[in-house]
C-alpha cells in the first residue's frame, strides 16, 4: 500500500495528509506493550540532549514529569495506531499556537531547536523499540520510511509556523515602533522596503521605488544631505546616522531617522546599502515643545507668581498635605482680613463656621479633592472679624511625577452680592409673576367692562335710528351712523385685545390637531363669502400637529381673512395652502438645527412692500388707512403670538401688486406647546 502524500497549500503553510500502512501496527505495538518504557526514553533522552523547552518544565516534581512524557506518547502512538497523523501534527500545532502547551508560560518560549529536537526524540524512541515488534528487514525499512515522512511534515509544518509568527512578529515591533528595514541595490537601482516603510511614505506596499522616488518624497532643503549620505561613491564600510524630513505621498510632512551602512563585494565595490529609517515625527514635536514650553516657564514663572500675589479678587493660596496654610495673596487677604504673618502655618478651616467644623465639612472637601483631584463648592464662610460671606470656592490636589501628594491648590471668591443680587432677582421675577396675574385679571375685567357700555351705545343709536329716523335731521342721522361705527371698531379692538393677551397666558387643551380638517371648516363656515366673492381656496395635503385647536383655527382664520380682506379690485381671491417637513438651521440656540413643518398660506392680493416683512407683525402696524381697509391692527400681532406658543416661527413675504406669503414653521415634535 505504501505511503500517499498530498500536497497544498493552505494560510502559507504546506500541509500533508499522511496515510501509513507499516507503521499504524507499530504503534499500536508499542501502546498496547511498551508505553511507559516508550516515555520513560523519551523523558531520558530529553534530559540527555537539554532540550530547550525544559527549563519552564523544571518546576514539575519527577512524577508530574513521567506523567506528563506518558500523556504525550499516548497521544503519539494513539494518532499513528489509528492511521490519523494529519489530525495529531494539525492538533499538536494548534496548541502551540494557542499557548496551550502545558506547563509552558508563552509559545513565544519555544526554541527553534525544540522543533527539531523533540522530533529527533521521537524517531529515536521508535528506532529504540523496533526488534521488539519484528526482525524483518522488510519491514524495518518501511516503518523508517513512513517515519521518516511522519517526521518530516512535522518539522516542515513547525517550522513553517515559526518563521511565519516571527516574521508578523518583526512586522508588528517595526509598526510600533515606526521603523522600517530596507536593502537597496545598487547595481539595480531597486529597494526592498518592509511594510512599515511603505506605512511611514503613505505608499501602497509593493509600490516600485528606486533612489530618484526617494530623493523626490525629500524635503527641499534637506536634499543636499540625502544625496551625500545615500551615495555609491562612500567607500564601505561607511556608516550614517542623521535625520532627514520627507514629505510623504499624501503631502504630510515628517521627520525620519536614518541609520545604515555601505556593503562591498570581495573587490571592495560598494554594491549594497542596507539600513533602517524610523518615524521620529511625534518625538521631534514632543521636544520642540518641550523646549518652548520650559522656556516660557522660566519666563513666565516670576510673572505668574507676581500675578497670583498681586491678585485682589480673589484669594489664592497653597495648603500643605495636612491642610496648613502654606502661602498667601492680596486677594485672600482682602477677602479674609488676615495678614500673611497672621495666617501662613495655621489650619484653613479657621474660614468656616462652628456648624462645618463640628461635621468635619473642611477635612471632608481634602478627602474628596485627594480621590477626585479636585473639590468645588458655595456656601458660607468666615472672615478674620466674624462675619460672614458667600464664597465660591475650588479645591486641587497638587501631585509630583510620581502620584505623591504635595499639597493643595486653594482659590476662593467673594461672592456675597452676587447671591444677594439673585435672590433680589427671584423675588423681583416672583412680584412679576403675582403682577401678571393681577394685571391679566384686571385687563379681563376692565375689558369686559368697556364691551357693556359700548353695546349700550350700540343698541341705543341703532333704537334711535330705527324708531326715530323721521324726527331727526340728516345730519344727526350721520352722526348716530358714526356713533355706531365707532363703537364697533371699538369692541372689535378689545375682542383683538383680549385674544392677545390670552395666547400662551391661559391653559389651553393640547392635542393632535388635523389641519385639514381645520382650514376645511373654517371654508365650510364662510362659503357665503367666498361664493360672493368669487374666491377659490387650493388646499395640498395639511399635517396633523400638537397644539391647541382653538389657538390654530383663530391662527388660519386671521390668514385667510387677510387674503380675502386684501385681495386686489375686480380679481378673485387665490389663496393657497400647503406644506412639506423642513430641516432649519437655528440661530442663538443650542441646537444647530431642527426638523418642523412649513405651511405656506399665499394670495394674490395686492401685497405690500418687502421693507414691512418684519414690521407687519408688529401691534396696530396699518399699511393702509381705516378708510381703504377695515381692522385693528392686531390679527397679525396674534398670528405670531399663537406660533411662538406653538414653539414655531413665522415670516411674511410681500410684493406690491402681485400678493403676499405667510410661512408659519411648527415644530415636529413640539414640547414647548405644554405651555400654550
Amino acid at each position: 500500500m505504501g505511503i500517499a502524500v498530498t500536497e497544498h497549500a493552505a494560510d502559507s503553510e504546506l500541509e500533508r495528509d499522511l496515510i501509513f500502512q507499516f507503521l499504524p501496527p507499530y504503534a499500536k505495538h508499542l501502546l498496547d506493550n511498551k508505553l511507559e518504557e516508550f516515555a520513560a526514553h523519551q523523558q531520558s533522552y530529553a534530559k540527555e540532549l537539554q532540550l530547550p523547552m525544559l527549563r519552564y518544565l523544571s518546576l514539575l516534581s519527577k512524577k508530574q514529569f513521567h506523567q506528563l512524557a506518558v500523556d504525550s506518547a499516548r497521544d503519539l502512538l494513539t494518532a499513528l495506531a489509528q492511521n490519523n497523523a494529519e489530525a495529531f501534527i494539525s492538533s499538536s500545532l494548534e496548541r502551540w499556537q494557542s499557548n496551550m502547551l502545558p506547563n509552558v508560560i508563552s509559545r513565544d518560549q519555544i526554541a527553534v531547536d525544540d522543533i527539531t529536537l523533540i522530533w529527533h526524540l521521537r524517531r529515536l524512541g521508535f528506532i529504540e523499540f523496533l526488534d521488539t515488534y519484528t526482525n524483518d528487514l522488510v519491514t524495518w525499512k518501511n516503518i523508517l520510511r513512513e517515519l521518516d515522512a511522519f517526521t518530516a511534515a512535522n518539522e516542515t509544518r513547525a517550522c513553517s509556523w515559526y518563521v511565519k509568527t516571527q516574521r508578523h512578529l518583526f512586522n508588528e515591533l517595526q509598526r510600533l515602533n515606526g521603523i522600517g528595514n530596507f536593502v537597496w541595490d545598487i547595481k539595480t537601482n531597486r529597494f526592498e522596503w518592509s511594510d512599515e516603510l511603505y506605512r511611514i511614505y503613505d505608499l501602497e506596499p509593493g509600490t516600485p521605488v528606486d533612489y530618484e522616488s526617494i530623493m523626490r518624497y525629500t524635503h527641499p532643503d534637506d536634499l543636499e544631505k540625502m544625496q551625500s549620505n545615500f551615495s555609491p561613491l562612500r567607500q564601505p564600510p561607511d556608516t550614517y546616522d542623521y535625520n532627514y524630513r520627507i514629505v510623504t505621498a499624501s503631502g504630510v510632512l515628517k521627520v525620519l531617522h536614518a541609520r545604515g551602512t555601505l556593503q562591498s563585494d570581495a573587490n571592495g565595490k560598494p554594491v549594497q546599502m542596507i539600513g533602517t529609517l524610523q518615524d521620529v515625527t511625534a518625538q521631534k514635536q514632543s521636544e520642540e515643545r518641550l523646549i518652548l514650553f520650559a522656556e516660557e516657564l522660566r519666563a513666565s514663572e516670576e510673572q505668574f507668581r507676581l500675578l497670583v500675589s498681586g491678585v485682589k479678587d480673589y484669594a489664592i493660596f497653597m495648603l500643605n498635605p495636612d491642610g496648613t496654610i502654606a502661602t498667601w495673596n492680596l486677594g485672600a487677604q482682602a477677602i479674609k482680613q488676615y495678614a500673611a504673618e497672621e495666617i501662613i502655618g495655621k489650619h484653613f478651616s479657621s474660614f468656616y463656621t462652628d456648624e462645618d467644623r463640628a461635621r468635619r465639612h473642611p477635612q471632608h472637601e481634602l478627602e474628596i479633592a485627594v480621590r477626585e483631584g479636585r473639590y468645588e463648592e458655595e456656601g458660607w464662610r468666615v472672615r478674620k472679624d466674624g462675619t460672614r460671606f458667600w464664597a465660591s470656592v475650588t479645591i486641587t490636589a497638587i501631585r509630583d511625577e510620581t502620584g505623591t501628594l504635595r499639597g493643595f491648590a486653594k482659590v476662593t471668591r467673594d461672592l456675597t452680592e452676587r447671591m444677594l443680587a439673585s435672590r433680589r432677582l427671584e423675588e423681583t421675577v416672583q412680584e412679576l409673576e403675582r403682577s401678571n396675574k393681577e394685571l391679566s385679571s384686571f385687563s379681563y375685567a376692565a375689558s369686559h367692562d368697556l364691551q357693556e357700555p359700548l353695546r349700550k351705545i350700540q343698541t341705543f343709536a341703532t333704537r334711535i335710528l330705527a324708531k326715530d329716523a323721521s324726527a331727526i335731521s340728516e345730519n344727526s342721522r350721520d352722526l348716530f351712523n358714526r356713533l355706531v361705527a365707532a363703537a364697533s371698531r371699538m369692541q372689535h379692538l378689545i375682542d383683538d385685545l383680549l385674544t392677545f393677551s390670552r395666547v400662551g397666558t391661559q391653559t389651553q387643551m393640547i392635542a393632535p390637531v388635523d389641519l385639514n380638517a381645520l382650514v376645511d371648516d373654517i371654508r365650510q363656515a364662510r362659503k357665503d363669502v367666498y361664493d360672493e366673492r368669487r374666491a377659490e381656496m387650493r388646499v395640498l395635503p395639511l399635517p396633523t400637529v400638537i397644539g391647541s385647536a382653538v389657538q390654530l383655527r383663530q391662527l388660519f382664520e386671521n390668514l385667510i381673512s387677510n387674503s380675502l380682506k386684501y385681495a386686489r379690485p375686480g380679481v378673485p381671491p387665490l389663496i393657497s395652502i400647503d406644506a412639506q417637513r423642513v430641516t432649519v438651521s437655528l440661530k442663538n440656540s443650542a441646537k444647530r438645527s431642527s426638523r418642523y413643518h412649513k405651511i405656506t398660506v399665499a394670495d394674490n392680493g395686492i401685497g405690500f412692500d418687502p421693507e414691512y416683512n418684519e414690521r407687519i407683525f408688529e401691534m396696530f402696524q396699518r399699511l393702509h388707512s381705516r378708510a381703504e381697509y377695515e381692522g385693528t391692527g392686531i390679527g397679525l400681532s396674534i398670528v405670531r403670538k399663537i406660533v411662538q406658543a406653538h414653539g414655531g416661527f413665522v415670516e411674511a413675504h410681500g410684493e406690491p401688486g402681485v400678493g403676499a406669503t405667510f410661512t408659519v414653521y411648527l415644530p415636529l415634535n413640539n414640547p414647548e406647546a405644554e405651555s400654550v
